[in-house]
């Protein structure tokens, strides 16, 4: 191979690096902004909601080493005739504190374009916690 050759071998492959590269790129900023897209419509409809509602069940995935340690769920029975649920998620770690004030038999009141919610003990006392997906985003909402 000639040094000429090597020259055009050595461009042709750096060029097609580059372009890989930049493929990789756009794609990566691609799926950012699908995401973002996704978790605001999540979070839209979430603000939409409004609903009073009992904890049924809140589940930590004890069989799941991988979500015990990072998630949590709240199950929260909105209506007895047909049995319709809201499920919020959320991160163990920055929810510590709501996992444990929320129980099964608590009240759960959302009001219609607040990103919170209340739970409400069976002693009266009411704390607000903030929807999980919409956490993630700035939305300017008041709580």
């Amino acid at each position: 191979m000639t040094k000429r050759e090597a020259r055009i071998l050595l461009a042709v492959g750096g060029i097609a690096i580059l372009g890989f590269a930049g493929f990789i790129g756009h794609y990566s900023c691609s799926i950012q902004a699908a995401n973002g897209s996704g978790l605001e419509g999540a979070c839209d409809e979430l603000v939409a909601q409004q609903f009073t509602g009992h904890v049924v069940d809140i589940e930590t995935y004890d069989y799941d080493s991988f979500m015990h340690d990072r998630f949590f769920s709240i199950l929260i029975l909105i209506n007895d005739t047909t049995k319709e649920y809201v499920n919020y998620q959320f991160d163990l770690k920055r929810n510590r504190d709501m996992l444990e004030y929320a129980s099964v038999g608590q009240t759960a009141i959302k009001e219609e374009g607040a990103i919170t919610f209340l739970l409400i003990d069976s002693a009266g006392e009411l704390r607000q916690f903030q929807i999980a997906k919409c956490a993630a985003i700035d939305r300017g909402h008041e709580p």
